[in-house]
């Protein structure tokens, strides 16, 4: 029995308990690792649209590894068929990605929380200066919000 079904089989109120305390410790990471963005970055870190474009880095880099460097006019197709729906409402757009990232993540065999706290570790022992001066290279060749 995994310990999620054990959660479950002691009844909903010790259910909604684990659910509160996974949301708090995922919300106090959230905040920790902005804190740590803006104290590295600046207080541009904090500006959504800038993590937007992070994020689609990140994302498009994830698709790449996944199709071995190839994909790349799937991609394009995939810009053009998102560019050419409405705009989506924020809330929704990340509980889409966090729900499909999860999906993909398992699909893999992979934990999506320990790679996570692998990549939190890895990243908070980088010079910072280093990761500075990327960031400024970003900058220069236009990747970044106007």
């Amino acid at each position: 029995m995994t310990s999620e079904t054990n959660i479950q089989a002691q009844g909903p109120e010790v259910a909604a308990w684990a659910l509160r305390q996974t949301r708090n410790v995922r919300n106090g990471r959230q905040k920790g690792l902005l804190e740590w963005a803006v104290n590295t970055f600046g207080e541009e870190a904090n500006d959504p649209r800038m993590r937007a474009v992070r994020f689609l880095e990140e994302a498009l880099e994830l698709f790449q590894a996944i199709y071995g460097g190839a994909g790349q006019s799937l991609a394009e197709e995939l810009l053009k068929y998102v560019y050419g729906r409405p705009v989506g409402e924020i809330a929704q757009e990340i509980g889409g990605v966090t729900v499909t990232l999860a999906m993909l993540a398992a699909s893999l065999d992979a934990s999506v929380d320990e790679l996570e706290l692998r990549e939190i570790e890895r990243v908070l022992h980088k010079d910072r200066a280093n990761l500075r001066a990327k960031e400024a290279d970003k900058k220069a060749a236009g990747l970044n919000p106007n």
